[in-house]
């Protein structure tokens, strides 16, 4: 699903730059500092990946997630923004 232009919170959805099992990843603007970061909207209708698609599975997937990829020597500037999805 296109999301450009859709604002979740101070984030302003660019375009689609990427996607895989658990949702799609798109650049972003921050509207409080101007600046650009990348967010990942995950898909909670219509995949079979998440057992039973409960959202206590989907934050725990996205948390080890988060963790995986927050460290200092891949992404030392990374930030985790969990908003929950409307689509």
């Amino acid at each position: 699903m296109q999301l450009e232009g859709l604002q979740i919170g101070s984030y302003r959805l660019l375009r689609l730059i990427g996607g895989g099992g658990m949702g799609d990843v798109y650049l972003a603007e921050d509207l409080r500092v101007n600046r650009q970061v990348a967010i990942k909207v995950i898909q909670t209708r219509a995949s079979s990946y998440f057992d039973n698609g409960t959202t206590q599975d989907i934050m725990r997937l996205f948390q080890r997630e988060v963790k995986a990829v927050i460290t200092p020597t891949y992404c030392p500037s990374l930030t985790a923004v969990a908003a929950p999805s409307m689509v």
